[in-house]
């Protein structure tokens, strides 16, 4: 996704997108319906201040009983750009702050987007929260069935 930057003049700007996962080069074995993107820019030169906001469906499978299902994911974020070189003496360490040369007239936000995707992912997967999960002698699973073998503590 490209922002043209000199459509945008020095004040406040919402920017909303619908982008399909490949546009970001997301891999079709994530399962992402897709993504609806609000980009809030606000524009004072040299700073280019993005409040980045994304949603879309996914779907997973449960960590406890490994049925599928379908979930809405959500996430927040900003994500500055400064317009010009960093100084000679200014060492960048946060990942929010990015320069880009003065003159830039299209900037690509999609390799930024493809990451914040990634890490918005929940990476514990459950069906609901109170999920049973698998009998571990049967392997049945305690959400649909009761367990047959016998319980040995």
């Amino acid at each position: 996704m490209k922002i043209h930057l000199p459509a945008y003049s020095q004040s406040l700007h919402t920017i909303e997108e619908s982008l399909k996962p490949e546009e970001l080069g997301l891999p079709d074995a994530l399962r992402i319906s897709d993504i609806h993107l609000k980009l809030q820019l606000d524009r004072h030169d040299p700073y280019l201040d993005f409040k980045i906001a994304i949603e879309a469906r996914i779907n997973l499978e449960c960590d406890r009983c490994l049925e599928p299902y379908e979930t809405v994911f959500k996430a927040e974020g900003p994500m500055l750009f400064i317009l010009g070189s960093p100084p000679a003496d200014d060492e960048v360490d946060d990942t929010d702050v990015e320069y880009i040369p003065l003159g830039t007239r299209d900037l690509d936000l999609a390799d930024i987007l493809h990451d914040f995707v990634i890490l918005a992912i929940p990476s514990r997967n459950l069906c609901s929260e109170d999920c049973k999960g698998l009998c571990m002698n049967c392997g049945a699973n305690l959400n649909t069935e009761s367990c047959t073998c016998e319980n040995k503590n």
